[in-house]
């Protein structure tokens, strides 16, 4: 026992605050940067009188409050890791884990209800009318945030997580079921069912393709529902190959790729939030004419007599 104590110990002796400035600078920027984006889009979507009150925008809403939850966690996570070290308090600890985790595990189950909405439409909308409403598509997101919240219920109610100096407040690597099972739930859980849910209507819209007596109308709802499933699996790409450093992390944990992990979660972040802009072609061209929008400046002329 002593001996497992000793090589922890020195573990935990390679951690010095210095190792985390360069991280918390990075991690302080790339979360600003989604704060920004996050709360202009909501700002936009609200003002857009009506342009983009739609159900795929509605869901956009719903992913940028995951991310604001994340970032603004995520940025108390360092205030307490470099200026309020005095802080032992494994109950508080506990806390930040938990409201880190409903940040993650809320932006990729976002990601699913976006998938599910589309299939949704995409199956039933024609029998069942009222599964375009709003109201609809509201509680569906109540019932994915009281999902959320009792999924990540483990960090907050088990010992597991405890406060560790010069350590961030999450689920330790030695916690191998409890690790793994977090990766399972929050990640690969709404990663391969927005996959199959893709596949699925992929393939139900080039059958239909083939159909010779599909109406435009119909071929056209399914063309939209295809594209924006397409968004939806980019950005889950973008949540994949952003999370590779974590797999290393769990398998070889190094203290640099610890820092480097860290890093690439906010990082990743911020390149799924511009990415919305930039796949979604009504947000784009509204936003962009609120901010390159130029004035034009009426002058005065004389008349020559």
């Amino acid at each position: 026992m002593n001996q497992t104590q000793q090589t922890s110990l020195s573990r935990e002796i390679l951690f010095v605050v210095e190792d985390y400035y360069i991280v918390a600078i990075l991690s302080f920027i790339f979360n600003f940067v989604t704060l920004f984006i996050c709360i202009s889009v909501l700002i936009v979507i609200w003002q857009s009188k009506r342009r983009l009150h739609r159900i795929c925008h509605l869901l956009i809403c719903n992913t940028c409050v995951a991310s604001i939850i994340y970032s603004i966690v995520t940025i108390n996570n360092y205030i307490y890791l470099i200026f309020i070290q005095w802080d032992e308090s494994n109950l508080r600890c506990r806390f930040r884990a938990y409201f880190t985790y409903v940040g993650i595990c809320g932006e990729m189950y976002s990601y699913l209800i976006q998938s599910l909405s589309r299939f949704i439409l995409f199956k039933y909308s024609f029998k069942y009318r009222w599964l375009k409403s709003s109201k609809t598509h509201s509680i569906l997101i109540a019932v994915q945030w009281i999902v959320v919240l009792l999924l990540t219920l483990s960090s907050l109610l088990s010992t597991d997580v405890s406060f560790v100096r010069l350590k961030l407040c999450l689920i330790p690597t030695k916690k191998t079921f409890h690790t793994f099972s977090v990766t399972f739930v929050y990640y690969l859980i709404p990663l391969l069912t927005t996959i199959l849910l893709y596949i699925n209507i992929y393939y139900c819209v080039k059958k239909s393709k083939r159909n010779a007596m599909i109406t435009i109308q119909t071929y056209q709802s399914h063309k939209r529902d295809l594209k924006l499933l397409r968004n939806i699996v980019l950005l889950i790409l973008i949540y994949l190959i952003g999370g590779f450093p974590t797999i290393i992390y769990l398998l070889i944990p190094i203290k640099y790729l610890y820092l480097l992990n860290l890093i690439t979660q906010s990082l990743t972040v911020t390149i799924a939030k511009i990415s919305i802009i930039l796949l979604d072609r009504q947000l784009r061209n509204l936003i962009k004419n609120i901010f390159c929008r130029t004035r034009t400046v009426v002058m005065p002329f004389r008349i020559v007599q």
